[in-house]
């Protein structure tokens, strides 16, 4: 009796099992299937929207080269790509507000604990001004702590600067070329103080110890209006000139124009409109008798062409 149950038993399992292998479970496999398909099907349509919709506004290119779409998906989703495709200007543009969000951030812990100073200073100013000039004169920016110098453009390596105050600036080593910037936490912008070969400068720094040197704003300022422009690297995005100081440097000016009287054609001088002389053209100016000079506005940056009896006066076209 007890085995013709268990042999009854075994055939009912058997029966079920046959039921749910040829009929229930291709049933519910198809089903899910079905059901992944649609998933996946929407994704790709909402990939697909929003970016032709980019491409009609002009925020992507019309093949995506920088990011594989489906990993893309899967790491970000589909309303972040116009975050992770900003251009060069708007990578600058955030990076300036954070700094000025950070400048505030200072100032309201100050304000509150007037015993200590929260200042911005060392390793994170000295990449945000890395960065900043980085992507302003288009350079392949080196990784952190490289010896000496910190990016390079086109062969030529450079060292970059930092600075938030009118003081001295620190350097260990005499670099290939020198570019030293100040960091207005007000706009977040950079402003040039210095452009030009370290060797030019070298011979002005003041030894502390065998590995510290230091030279002051001041007179990387005077340098920097001796520098040929040939020299100089030229940055690919607007850039001002380091305006703090721009007082003093007109009161040298001044009395460098007295003691260079009838001198105003040579190359480096620089008038009372701080508008510097970069050299002969040699070429008919417009005025009669006149040779063309290349001059440089140090306040906007802007390189026009004057008449060689109008350097003494002349203003920058594009201050006015």
């Amino acid at each position: 009796m007890m085995v013709s149950f268990f042999i009854v038993a075994a055939i009912i399992v058997g029966i079920i099992m046959i039921i749910w292998v040829n009929y229930i479970n291709p049933k519910q496999a198809a089903k899910s299937k079905h059901k992944f398909e649609n998933q996946q099907s929407t994704i790709n349509s909402n990939f697909h929207k929003a970016t032709t919709a980019n491409q009609e506004e002009g925020i992507l290119p019309e093949e995506d080269t920088l990011f594989d779409k489906i990993s893309y998906q899967e790491k970000y989703g589909t309303e972040n790509m116009e975050n992770e495709r900003m251009n060069v200007e708007q990578k600058i543009m955030f990076l300036r507000e954070k700094v000025i969000q950070m400048n505030h951030i200072t100032s309201e812990l100050e304000s509150v604990f007037p015993e200590k100073s929260f200042k911005m200073d060392g390793i994170i100013v000295g990449n945000i001004v890395e960065i900043m000039v980085a992507y302003t004169y288009g350079m392949n920016l080196y990784k952190q702590s490289e010896k000496t110098h910190d990016a390079e453009l086109n062969g030529v390596k450079v060292q970059i600067k930092g600075t938030q105050g009118n003081g001295r600036i620190h350097i260990a080593e005499k670099p290939e070329h020198l570019l030293v910037e100040f960091l207005n936490t007000e706009t977040g912008e950079i402003e040039e103080i210095y452009n030009g070969p370290g060797e030019f400068m070298w011979k002005y720094v003041t030894p502390i110890s065998n590995q510290h040197n230091t030279i002051t704003v001041s007179k990387l300022l005077e340098l920097n209006q001796l520098v040929d422009i040939s020299l100089k690297l030229r940055p690919v995005l607007p850039l001002k000139t380091y305006q703090s100081e721009i007082a003093e440097v007109k009161k040298s000016i001044r009395q460098q124009d007295k003691s260079h009287a009838g001198k105003t054609t040579v190359t480096g001088y620089t008038n009372v409109n701080n508008q510097t002389n970069r050299g002969c053209l040699h070429k008919p100016g417009t005025h009669a008798n006149q040779t063309a000079y290349l001059m440089h506005c140090n306040l906007c940056g802007y390189d026009y062409e004057a008449n060689g009896c109008d350097i003494k006066i002349r203003k920058c076209p594009n201050c006015q």
